[in-house]
């Protein structure tokens, strides 16, 4: 209800201090530490959620017509049936919201929508709801379809009863509640001897690598963020260099493209070649220590770069 309330408010910072002291020391802080960073990500992640819920929102039709496609679109499965379903006239370009094959949709028949009109705000329509569980051919059965391709004039969608994807699993594994029966000590945040001379001079990236180090909080995960050019890759970098010199375990990095694995790997290599800290690393050591993984299929298609 709280967040409700904020929601028609704007999550004006007035309405998201209501009832929440420890998010409201947030705001005057704009600090996480171990005691709020739990509570004030769920918080930050569930705006988040209100906010792009609130665009898919905007994407509702009524009275839609689906027409079953005779062909399945190219590469896509041959045993699924697909549909396919035109947009009216809509406040916002469906293709700057909908992602293929990631997101879904969701069919409403006038019997449900009798029994059980449409919530305000709408995008409470996106929660899970009892006749989502009726079988099919039941006249209150609300479908899922999975969506293979969007452009801004139609969608096409797979067939298939698609349980909704229940992000609170996940939630809860990222950002566990801090109930637990033994409560934990924050660690002490050891001194580091810096790999690259520049973060010792910046604060906020010594900080962050510290707290990196001595696992300050295992529960939660430790976020970098800021915009472009602020040096989260260089204080990625001297955080994954620290741990690997004090020998704390394998390091899986991953990213959102092949470029900023690279962008990483090749600034890795660079430190690992040249600073005194690995000149005591044989040649087959250096050679060892970054391992670079890409598909079979890139190997094969010769799109590797030495």
């Amino acid at each position: 209800m709280d967040m409700l309330l904020a929601f028609k408010a704007k999550f004006s910072e007035e309405s998201l201090r209501a009832n929440d002291a420890s998010f409201g020391e947030y705001l005057d802080e704009r600090k996480l530490n171990y005691d709020n960073i739990a509570s004030v990500l769920r918080k930050l992640h569930t705006i988040e959620d209100i906010a792009h819920m609130n665009q898919y929102a905007q994407l509702l039709q009524r009275n839609v017509r689906v027409r079953k496609l005779q062909h399945p679109p190219e590469q896509a499965d041959e045993s699924a049936e697909f549909y396919k379903l035109k947009f009216g006239q809509l406040p916002i370009n469906p293709k700057d919201v909908i992602t293929a094959h990631v997101d879904e949709l969701i069919l409403i028949s006038e019997e449900s929508l009798r029994a059980s009109p449409l919530p305000t705000p709408l995008f409470l329509a996106q929660l899970p709801h009892v006749h989502e569980r009726h079988g099919a051919g039941n006249q209150m059965c609300r479908y899922f379809g999975s969506i293979v391709r969007v452009n801004n004039t139609f969608v096409i969608f797979n067939s298939g009863e698609i349980p909704a994807n229940n992000c609170r699993i996940y939630r809860q594994y990222l950002l566990p509640i801090t109930d637990v029966s033994q409560p934990m000590v924050t660690a002490t945040l050891g001194e580091i001897s810096p790999i690259n001379t520049e973060i010792a001079t910046n604060a906020e990236q010594l900080q962050a690598v510290r707290h990196i180090i001595s696992g300050a909080s295992t529960l939660s995960p430790y976020i970098v963020f800021g915009p472009p050019g602020t040096g989260k890759t260089t204080t990625v970098v001297e955080a994954i260099l620290q741990l690997y010199v004090l020998n704390k375990g394998r390091i899986l990095v991953t990213a959102g493209s092949n470029s900023a694995c690279d962008t990483i790997a090749l600034k890795m290599c660079e430190y690992i070649e040249n600073h005194e800290k690995f000149a005591a690393l044989p040649i087959d050591g250096k050679r060892d220590a970054v391992l670079r993984l890409f598909s079979k299929l890139t190997y094969l298609n010769g799109r590797l770069r030495s």
